[in-house]
């Protein structure tokens, strides 16, 4: 029935209706077609120096390099090589083997990944440790201009995502969806690799190909600790998407937790109007049969609140909204 009946979206594309309302993983530029890469799925091997590869058994990889039988090279109809499969099922010293005696460290397969990507892709850190030190590009993309970086956060690796970073990975990597690694934390709720990566010096106003920045996608999240940390690095809190949407209005329509944290505050711009000076009632006014007041405006209360700065918490954009 939901499927003849739909429900409908409060947020535009459904980005705040909740976490399991749409998959917003790497994919395509319709974010409905969005699908999770695959890991051992499709990746069986075929030739025997493959087999072996995908199996560590060393013996048998190094006696048919040395034989002759294959090539490191030999690549099958979806252009894996032996390297590839050795990182996809983890087996270092096949991988260590191959690059020590000079195979190509970079092969790309039918999807443009790499070794040290699928490494990457199927947490395999110590084979992406062992190409890195010998040289292998971390900024190389495959068919979808994804990373090794986008897929370590894509996992929530953030050991796989150091590792990286300490060998010059790009952290402003945008893939065909306009998203760096920092939006894709978010969007896929990684709260630990968003908060290493903001730390780590990744630009916290970047926005998607939707124009949607990184506060709606932590509003979308809930995430009060990415909230903060947004905040310390004076983001727009008033940045519109392309829908004219803000993250206080996604707040609110979504109904989100966030809105209530008294405690997270938005200092950069106020939200309420100034109160007007208190005036004498003109004589017009006196025409229309409006009383003067003869009482003084009262004294604040409490003065010492004039003085401090305008703080406005997400609870007050509820109220103002």
């Amino acid at each position: 029935m939901e499927i003849l009946f739909p429900k409908k979206e409060r947020t535009p594309l459904g980005f705040c209706d909740g976490l399991d309302k749409i998959f917003v993983g790497f994919g395509n530029k319709d974010e409905r077609g969005c699908q999770p890469p695959k890991y051992h799925a499709s990746y069986a091997p075929y030739y025997p120096i493959h087999k072996a590869a995908s199996m560590g058994d060393i013996d048998t990889v190094k006696s048919f390099v040395e034989r002759g039988a294959f090539s490191m090279e030999q690549i099958d109809w979806k252009y894996r090589t032996a390297l590839h499969f050795a990182c996809v099922y983890g087996h270092p010293e096949v991988v260590t083997f191959l690059v020590e005696s000079s195979c190509e460290i970079s092969p790309k397969d039918i999807k443009d990944a790499t070794p040290l990507i699928k490494a990457a892709q199927c947490r395999q850190t110590e084979c992406l440790d062992i190409l890195l030190k010998h040289g292998a590009d971390p900024n190389i993309m495959d068919c979808r201009d994804n990373t090794a970086l986008h897929y370590a956060v894509y996992n929530g690796d953030v050991e796989t995502a150091a590792k990286l970073l300490e060998y010059k990975a790009n952290i402003e990597a945008i893939n065909e969806n306009k998203i760096t690694p920092l939006l894709l934390a978010l969007k896929q709720n990684k709260e630990k690799m968003a908060e290493f990566l903001i730390n780590n010096g990744a630009n916290a106003k970047t926005c998607d190909f939707l124009g949607r920045s990184t506060l709606m996608y932590a509003v979308r999240c809930g995430s009060e600790l990415i909230i903060k940390l947004l905040l310390q690095r004076d983001i727009d809190t008033f940045k519109q998407d392309a829908f004219g949407w803000t993250a206080k209005r996604y707040a609110v329509e979504s109904k989100s937790k966030v809105y209530c944290m008294k405690h997270l505050t938005l200092t950069n711009y106020p939200l309420s109007k100034p109160s007007l000076p208190t005036t004498e009632v003109t004589d017009s006014l006196r025409s229309e049969g409006v009383e003067k007041s003869d009482k003084k405006p009262s004294k604040p209360e409490n003065t010492e609140k004039e003085a401090c700065p305008m703080v406005t918490t997400f609870n007050d954009i509820i109220l103002n909204y």
